[in-house]
């Protein structure tokens, strides 16, 4: 049959859980979002720590980003997680750490000079690299 009433569909936006939990200052982790109500085109912003995070996919009920590099030097960093779009926003607090332990940090290279013709063998020593 037909209808004259107009009907207004609303989904709630809600974010369950962000995995992993931790990841390097260094950035690079793939960070996978879930919930649901997400706006699946290009309207949506995601933030660990107010800094943006890359999105790489996203459906209604799923977003996956790249977490962003963070400034910071604490041994651990925690961080809220937040989901920015035009019906609204969600965070979930405390969702992500950085941590300086899983970071990588250069401590020497050896040697310091080599010629200009290329071809000087180079160690690096540090750590964290995977």
């Amino acid at each position: 049959g037909n209808s004259n009433n107009d009907v207004l569909l609303t989904i709630d936006l809600l974010l369950t859980s962000s995995t992993p939990s931790t990841g390097s200052y260094g950035g690079g982790t793939l960070l996978t979002l879930a919930g649901k109500g997400f706006s699946s085109d290009n309207t949506r912003n995601v933030t660990v720590c107010d800094l943006p995070c890359d999105v790489q996919s996203s459906t209604t009920t799923e977003i996956t980003c790249i977490s962003p590099s963070n400034p910071d030097s604490g041994s651990t960093l925690s961080c809220d997680v937040a989901v920015v779009q035009a019906s609204g926003s969600v965070t979930l607090s405390a969702a992500f750490t950085y941590d300086a332990s899983i970071t990588p940090a250069i401590t020497a290279a050896s040697p310091l000079r080599g010629g200009t013709g290329g071809g000087t063998l180079v160690t690096i020593t540090g750590t964290g690299f995977a």
